[in-house]
């Protein structure tokens, strides 16, 4: 980044900066940081000032310091008597210091991004997208299905798309979200037969009871959470896949294989992270059978 882009970042910077503890002051600008009592000279009082005082803009503070006292010619305005006025109160000597606006005073990037960053509330499903294990492609959908920034048929529909909005996997309704995530026949067996091996039986199918049903069920971090979120995850994510297959006309994969390929990433992930045997580590091939339950079984 260029020295014209990060002085453009001075203002940003004032918010975290409190002020200078002056030293010498050849490191601190005499208008333009904050090491007065009355916070940044410029900003408060201005050009008019600046000209009374006699001075340039781009002076430090230490041309204002003589033998370690303030030197300052007489006062012109009544803005130079308050700025002259309060100088007392600023000790001189030692080292300049920055003193930043944190819980030690010094400058930390972690509570900078604190107070930077857009602060929303917390939703309830955000430990099902994010969380140590989680797979990076799988997450992004499905905080994309969370957050309705998908685009299924239905909204196509309503943007001028003049094709049919019919579900491809059932033919049976149209296409949106929630019917993807599980009304439609093809994902509720899908997602049934993957919460079953999961030990989950009759896990709710209407989405907007999924979120909060899923984010109580699975709070915890132990193994067995763990594997119901990666399960949830790599199903929305070959649920969305399956559909756009079927839309572009790609070859897309049965039931059973969906599920084999869901299983298979589930399982690769934990072995990454534990380095356990897994009783299929091998991805499914075309003949593959499908697997039992007990292959997410760490042994």
């Amino acid at each position: 980044m260029r020295w014209k882009k990060l002085s453009k970042l001075r203002c940003i910077a004032k918010q975290f900066l409190i002020s200078f503890k002056v030293g010498g002051g050849k490191k601190i600008f005499l208008w333009y940081d904050i090491w007065h009592p009355e916070g940044c000279l410029f900003d408060k009082f201005g050009f008019r000032t600046i000209y009374d005082a006699g001075r340039s803009i781009g002076p430090k503070v230490s041309s204002i310091i003589r033998d370690n006292n303030w030197y300052w010619p007489s006062a012109r305005s009544e803005n130079l008597v308050l700025i002259q006025s309060r100088l007392p109160e600023i000790s001189l000597g030692g080292e300049n210091v920055p003193i930043w606006r944190s819980s030690s005073g010094k400058y930390s990037c972690s509570q900078t991004w604190e107070h930077l960053r857009p602060k929303f509330s917390v939703v309830e499903w955000h430990n099902l997208v994010w969380f140590s294990l989680a797979i990076p492609r799988h997450a992004f959908i499905l905080w994309l299905v969370f957050r309705d920034a998908l685009v299924p048929k239905e909204k196509l529909c309503s943007w001028g798309f003049t094709g049919s909005s019919l579900c491809l996997s059932c033919f049976a309704c149209q296409e949106s979200r929630d019917h993807l995530y599980f009304c439609c026949s093809f994902g509720r067996r899908v997602w049934r037969n993957i919460m079953a091996d999961c030990c989950v039986y009759n896990p709710p199918i209407e989405w907007s009871s999924i979120g909060s049903w899923s984010a109580e069920c699975w709070k915890s971090r132990n193994l067995q959470a763990t594997i119901c979120k990666l399960c949830f995850g790599a199903t929305i994510y070959y649920l969305w896949r399956h559909r756009n297959d079927l839309l572009h006309g790609n070859v897309p994969r049965s039931e059973e294989k969906l599920i084999q390929q869901i299983k298979w990433d589930v399982r690769s992930r934990l072995v990454a992270r534990y380095s356990a045997k897994i009783c299929v580590i091998e991805e499914p091939s075309a003949g593959a059978e499908m697997e039992s339950a007990t292959d997410f079984e760490i042994i």
